[in-house]
């Protein structure tokens, strides 16, 4: 009886060991959190503007742009910039120019 607890005890010890820990990338939570809607501040084909920050895309600002930062609180300017195509997927929209906190992005 004492080899048949200590042979479990063994055994769960080790498995307990093997098992990966869960960890969660705490950075990863605070860019989602802080993605919003940043439509409004791109100017394209379908959105003509005074805006420093244009778009090359097939959706122009027809669908919604999501933007990490811009809150004033890690960043005042957009990153890390997505648009949804027909099917959902989320494109990156890439900033191929920089002009200060604008430029042109284009939709890959």
């Amino acid at each position: 009886m004492k080899r048949i607890l200590a042979c479990v005890g063994i055994g769960a010890a080790a498995l307990m060991f093997a098992a990966p820990i869960a960890s969660a990338d705490p950075d990863a939570d605070a860019r989602l959190a802080n993605r919003h809607d940043w439509s409004g501040e791109f100017m394209s084909q379908d959105n003509l503007r005074l805006s420093s920050r244009i778009v090359i895309s097939p959706y122009g600002t027809s669908r919604p742009i999501m933007c990490s930062g811009g809150d004033g609180h890690y960043s005042l300017f957009p990153y890390d910039c997505t648009q949804n195509d027909d099917n959902g997927v989320a494109h990156q929209l890439d900033q191929v120019i920089a002009l200060g906190g604008g430029g042109v992005w284009l939709y890959r």
